[in-house]
């Protein structure tokens, strides 16, 4: 496949790169400045283009122009606190926006299942289904990246005859010689996979401090896992059966929190 990068000089976008190329992906990477895309990196695109994330169109122009079939949103500052502003949505907004403009174009007007964009976008663990309830993981979770409450709704929204998007939902990640690269990583949906109810005892705040165990402890990982899982996910293309759905990573069956 044909994959757009978006925000593939970011710690995750570098990685989607790195993964795409090595499952035999073209990859165009687009950047807010080329010249600070990395020459390693970029010796293994296609293109490198300058664009504004935020842009539909000219997403859609780099869709368009260089014949993608995929994209991956990997762009965007995500803010940890409630406080703090990011384009993010727009970012969001934007993607799916192009990805549905240029499949209509693909089809004279219609969007024909064939010629849909498949699109990866990236939240946060907080948007896993509760194992306990029929919430969303944030309602037992501290307000971390609380613009993941604006952008999972506009993915959700959008039906997958128009983008085939999926959403990886990950906690924290960490470069691939953190120690948490020692652990096996599961990914599953749309709970947590091999979730634990570990403090489920304590009164009260149990499902809270469960949430956030689980999030800190099992669901952690790294960026290159995570890029992997998209690359192989990539291969089936329109195929992939976890189109429409939610995907986050977990602790193997058995294993270890990774400071343990």
């Amino acid at each position: 496949m044909r994959i757009l990068v978006i925000g593939a000089n970011g710690r995750l976008g570098r990685a989607c790169v790195a993964s795409l190329s090595a499952n035999s992906h073209s990859v165009i990477a687009l950047v807010r400045d080329a010249a600070n895309f990395p020459p390693t990196l970029s010796d293994r695109c296609a293109a490198v283009i300058e664009a504004d994330a935020r842009n539909k169109d000219e997403i859609a122009s780099a869709l368009r122009d260089h014949r993608c079939d995929g994209v991956v949103q990997a762009g965007g500052y995500t803010p940890f606190w409630v406080w703090q502003t990011s384009n993010l949505p727009l970012v969001f907004a934007a993607t799916l926006d192009a990805a549905e403009a240029v499949a209509r174009e693909r089809g004279d007007g219609v969007i024909l299942p064939d010629k849909r964009i498949r699109a990866w976008m990236i939240c946060d663990l907080g948007m896993m289904d509760s194992p306990w309830d029929d919430k969303l993981l944030w309602h037992y979770l501290p307000p971390m990246f609380p613009i993941h409450r604006t952008t999972f709704p506009t993915l959700a929204e959008r039906p997958t005859e128009a983008v085939a998007w999926s959403v990886m939902c990950p906690a924290m990640m960490q470069p691939s010689d953190h120690k948490v690269a020692a652990y096996e990583t599961e990914f599953g949906g749309p709970t947590v996979p091999n979730w634990r109810d570990t403090f489920l005892w304590i009164p009260l705040l149990g499902k809270y401090i469960n949430a956030f165990f689980m999030g800190w402890a099992y669901m952690t990982t790294t960026y290159d896992r995570v890029a992997n899982f998209l690359a192989e996910d990539f291969n089936r293309g329109l195929d992939s059966p976890i189109v429409g759905q939610k995907v986050g990573p977990g602790r193997v069956a058995g294993g270890k929190a990774f400071w343990f």
